[in-house]
């Protein structure tokens, strides 16, 4: 028997615990030193001048090359999230390059003993426009999986319905809705509610509010309903004409939520044909145009295709 064995695993732990120990006295001197480090921090605007709009895009973040103690300068990463920000409200509306320096325009949240030697990009392009505001619709951006047999019935709805948005002229010119942060959501099986906010999109040119908006989502089981004997219409045939129409019905299929199309009357289904498309047909065949509340999905028309004859009024 080997009795040597029991000794040397008491070893183990003492071997251990020393080889940690030594190795965190070398990093705590290591620490001490002094160190160069480039760091990737956020860019932010926080003044413009008064009554003026920031239009040209800047960088979302930059490289900034600091100096100080090691413990600080890894401190900055794990304990801390320092940013830069630019304080704009001295210049003009430009189009001026503003110089990246601690003095003129950076202020950072970097602690006292870390210097920064340089950040990059060193300039950056700034121009200004009148601040203009306008209103411009929510569009709610949702994914939903639904448990089976269910679906959307009805209208989606945004509250509020628009959304104010600030700032130049060029930038708010060609921006005609703004759509939501995207949300997710599944084994929906019924009316859903949910808070959202606006997308973070050209955040440091345009100011949205309000922050908050809450989307309906009618939900529902799904149903279809078959409409018999649809009557057509000819629209905008002239006294003189009349266009005999074979058959003079269709058979409409419509889909919806089965509370809703419940309550959907056969007068809320029409089916029409314009006489000017006749006129543009050589083959006597024509489509009937469908029309049904639009809160329902047309899954089929029957027949799809219609003869017809124009035929002299007497």
């Amino acid at each position: 028997m080997d009795l040597s064995q029991p000794r040397n695993r008491r070893r183990y732990p003492v071997i251990i615990t020393t080889t940690l120990f030594a190795a965190f006295l070398w990093l705590s001197l290591a620490m001490n030193g002094e160190y160069e480090w480039t760091f990737s921090l956020p860019l932010t605007v926080k003044q413009i001048p008064q009554n003026m709009a920031l239009v040209t895009p800047l960088p979302g973040r930059v490289d900034v090359r600091a100096r100080g103690i090691g413990w600080q300068l890894a401190g900055l990463g794990i304990f801390s999230h320092p940013e830069v920000r630019m304080y704009l409200s001295d210049f003009p509306a430009g189009p001026v390059r503003v110089p990246l320096t601690r003095e003129l325009t950076i202020k950072t949240d970097l602690p006292a003993g870390v210097e920064i030697l340089g950040i990059t990009p060193d300039e950056v392009n700034v121009r200004f426009e009148p601040l203009v505001r306008k209103r411009v619709p929510v569009v709610p951006r949702y994914s939903m999986s639904f448990r089976k047999g269910f679906g959307i019935a009805g209208y989606v709805t945004a509250e509020p319905e628009s959304l104010l948005i600030s700032g130049g002229g060029s930038v708010l010119g060609s921006i005609s809705r703004w759509e939501t942060a995207p949300v997710a959501l599944s084994d929906v099986h019924m009316t859903t509610s949910f808070e959202t906010s606006p997308l973070d999109a050209l955040s440091q040119e345009i100011a949205v509010e309000p922050r908050r908006i809450t989307v309906t989502v009618p939900v529902d089981l799904i149903a279809e309903r078959t409409f018999e004997d649809v009557p057509i219409e000819v629209v905008g045939a002239p006294p003189s004409r009349k266009a005999l129409i074979y058959p003079p019905t269709v058979v409409a299929v419509l889909r919806g939520g089965a509370t809703r199309m419940g309550s959907v009357s056969n007068n809320e289904v029409t089916a029409r044909i314009y006489y000017s498309a006749l006129l543009r047909d050589t083959l006597g065949v024509t489509i009937p145009i469908l029309e049904y509340p639009s809160d329902l999905e047309l899954v089929s028309i029957q027949p799809s295709q219609l003869h017809f004859v124009i035929q002299k009024v007497r």
